[in-house]
């Protein structure tokens, strides 16, 4: 069997990426709950926009306005995460 090693540059960057998404799941938990439930069930739930109205039982355009909204709210915070 082949022994990987991994170099300290390579480590990091795990370990940071592994950060991103642990803030990223922090923010989405403070969004408002209709746009985290549209956020969830789209990117982590994979359901169409057509479902996610379905399942929310909200129109189409609520939906896009919510998943809309949350990508602005989740960009912003990321924005400001990034410049500490």
């Amino acid at each position: 069997s082949e022994v990987i090693i991994a170099d300290k540059s390579c480590t990091a960057d795990i370990a940071n990426k592994n950060m991103q998404k642990q803030t990223i799941i922090k923010y989405i938990f403070n969004l408002p709950e209709a746009q985290r439930e549209a956020i969830i069930l789209r990117f982590y739930g994979d359901f169409s926009l057509n479902d996610i109205a379905k399942i929310t039982n909200v129109s189409l355009p609520t939906v896009k306005y919510r998943i809309k909204q949350a990508n602005e709210k989740l960009k912003e915070w990321l924005e400001v995460y990034q410049n500490d």
